[in-house]
């Protein structure tokens, strides 16, 4: 299967942040409530659900409806710019047990590698065979998109079956390192960083025998010293909201007095913007 997906169509708990069976309930709650608190609960009032494999950028809104396949997605909506950061570094690894009863993990230091002097993780060889390293990048503000989901389900002419809209709020990728199978030279694995990629794209793996990286070995020079494949694979984080809460968001936007149909609320914000994506303006 391509796809993982969990808690897809659960509902949005909107009674933990308006309780709707008392009178009045919800006009005195959205006037006790800033925009950014209020967004915030709306955005995190349902779980996140799972995607695997899917090339989607960090930021863009899909549209994906349940049962449907990652190739019949469509990007509807995406940022012009964000700020994102870099989650803590997780590490998969089988330690190596020292005659003392400690266990050795791997370490990483900072260089500066390569012509182009990019910021990359530089692992010793030996640390990292059978591992799994994990790079995570997330959206800085997430809830930006629902300060102004309605403008641009206004635009688009969408008026129904708001959860089949889904953010991309997250971004893990899985660098798999196998074991050798040879007995190699001692090296050096450098992992390009990751930073800011709204537009993403993969970060750069490679083994070198020079501490500094400079002098990089091809997948098939290192294969042939006796260093271990690296395989990528990748996993998106996603949310997504029903009718009833676009209505609720559209509800405290007019009583705030804005147009929920404009971006003007989310530029008080200073808040990112969205756009519609070129992709749909291709099309007609």
């Amino acid at each position: 299967m391509d796809v993982v997906i969990a808690h897809r169509r659960e509902r949005s708990r909107l009674d933990t942040i308006i309780p709707l069976d008392l009178p009045d309930s919800e006009t005195a709650i959205i006037h006790s409530m800033d925009p950014y608190q209020f967004h915030e609960r709306i955005y995190h009032s349902i779980p996140p659900a799972h995607v695997l494999k899917a090339e989607w950028n960090l930021g863009a809104v899909m549209y994906y409806p349940l049962g449907s396949r990652l190739k019949g997605a469509v990007e509807i909506a995406s940022m012009t710019d964000a700020d994102t950061y870099v989650l803590p570094l997780g590490t998969e690894m089988h330690g190596e047990i020292l005659e003392d009863g400690w266990t050795r993990y791997s370490f990483y230091v900072w260089t500066m590698a390569g012509a182009d002097h990019v910021q990359c993780r530089r692992y010793n060889s030996c640390d990292v065979y059978d591992t799994a390293l994990h790079f995570s990048v997330a959206l800085e503000e997430p809830d930006s998109w629902l300060c102004q989901a309605n403008h641009i389900f206004s635009r688009l002419q969408i008026t129904s079956n708001y959860e089949d809209y889904a953010l991309v709020y997250l971004i893990n990728c899985k660098l798999k390192i196998s074991a050798p199978t040879n007995d190699p030279p001692q090296g050096y694995l450098f992992v390009s960083n990751l930073t800011n990629p709204i537009s993403f794209r993969w970060p750069e793996a490679y083994w070198s025998l020079d501490s500094s990286g400079a002098n990089d070995l091809t997948m098939h020079q290192a294969i042939r010293l006796g260093f271990p494949s690296i395989s990528w694979s990748r996993r998106v984080r996603i949310r997504f909201w029903d009718d009833g809460v676009y209505a609720a968001v559209r509800k405290f936007h007019e009583e705030k007095g804005f147009d929920p149909d404009s971006q003007d609320l989310v530029r008080q914000m200073r808040y990112p913007l969205f756009q519609i994506s070129d992709e749909l303006y291709d099309e007609e």
